[in-house]
């Protein structure tokens, strides 16, 4: 008996920390908005990335998203978020 408490207090505190370190997957994006950055959040996107910019919805390449999202935290800025 005492090992299945062992086994389940193994898996309990590896679920944990797996949850911890999904939480932080969105840390570095969640900055990148708040800073208005559109170098830095572009990081994250694919090769091709779809923006919708007040109701806009357009396919850009990583380049593209770029410019996209520098205009984009000109008119607004992302301390706004």
């Amino acid at each position: 008996m005492n090992t299945k408490k062992w086994v389940y207090t193994v898996i309990l505190l590896v679920a944990s920390l797996s949850l911890k370190a999904q939480a932080d997957i969105f840390a570095p994006m969640k900055d990148a908005l708040k800073a208005g950055s559109a170098k830095e959040l572009v990081k994250y996107v694919n090769q091709s990335v779809e923006i919708n910019v007040e109701g806009d919805i357009n396919t850009y390449s990583k380049a593209q998203a770029e410019f996209v999202l520098r205009d984009f935290f000109k008119k607004i800025p992302g301390n706004r978020f």
